[in-house]
């Protein structure tokens, strides 16, 4: 990714004075990444689970790879990347369950 256009639409987020999670909600930069290329390059996420994006959205958690990204409509919606963890710490840290409202 390159950082360029609406600066609203990345989150950097630092924890003890160190860099935690970059949040990316640019819908221009995401259209052209695919589920299918990123499981062709990564294999399979280490875990699929609700997103907080809407009741019909996936998040997929690549946590020892450093990413996790949203998915509705065959689109992705929003996407993280982090230091490389343990899965049980992404879910711990990171991971925000959807609302009931989703």
């Amino acid at each position: 990714f390159t950082l360029s256009g609406d600066s609203s639409k990345y989150f950097f987020f630092h924890k003890d004075g160190g860099f935690a999670m970059l949040y990316i909600n640019d819908e221009e930069q995401l259209h052209a990444l695919q589920l299918a290329s990123i499981e062709a390059a990564y294999g399979k996420a280490d875990d699929v689970v609700q997103s907080r994006a809407g009741k019909a959205a996936n998040h997929y958690i690549y946590a020892g790879k450093g990413f996790a990204f949203s998915v509705l409509d065959d689109q992705i919606v929003f996407f993280e990347i982090f230091p490389a963890s343990t899965l049980t710490d992404y879910k711990k840290h990171i991971y925000q369950k959807p609302s009931k409202r989703n």
